[in-house]
């Protein structure tokens, strides 16, 4: 299982580009709207799109799909990339590499105290692995979303 990202999709549509972006831009609200009545948030501008799952709760390792709309002889390619939100990515590298160093410097000069920080590192570990076990399936259900707004296909 990959940690900070998905494996990417591309999908293929007969529709042009400007009618896929006009789809995306009436189904997809901007931002965190916890209480709208839209499936997927996010920001769709005149080529490209990033989307996510409207949960009614904050999951900053949900996650992200992603794209382009890149116009072919039949219509659009969508290349699309599945990840998690960049702060989310940063934030957790400065936890474990934080985490991972109080241990080694508690170790070296106080044993007793290196299980202490060792929590910090099973806790780190514990919420990634709660918060991608609640983003699990939302990978599918963007790749649905863009199937049936864009009436497209994935290309194998």
């Amino acid at each position: 299982m990959r940690i900070v990202s998905w494996p990417p999709a591309l999908l293929v549509t007969g529709l042009p580009p400007d009618e896929c972006t006009r789809r995306l831009k009436a189904n997809v609200q901007w931002g965190f709207m916890p209480f709208s009545q839209t499936e997927v948030v996010g920001m769709v501008g005149a080529r490209w799109f990033r989307l996510r799952r409207n949960i009614w709760y904050r999951n900053s390792l949900q996650a992200i799909a992603a794209g382009r709309l890149e116009e072919s002889g039949v219509g659009t390619r969508i290349p699309c990339a599945f990840r998690m939100n960049l702060f989310a990515q940063v934030f957790m590298a400065i936890w474990f590499l934080g985490a991972i160093s109080s241990v080694m410097a508690l170790t070296s000069n106080a044993p007793s105290d290196a299980f202490f920080s060792l929590g910090f590192v099973g806790f780190g570990i514990g919420v990634v692995a709660f918060c991608r076990w609640l983003a699990r399936g939302e990978r599918d259900f963007l790749i649905g979303f863009l199937r049936d707004t864009l009436d497209a296909e994935i290309e194998a």
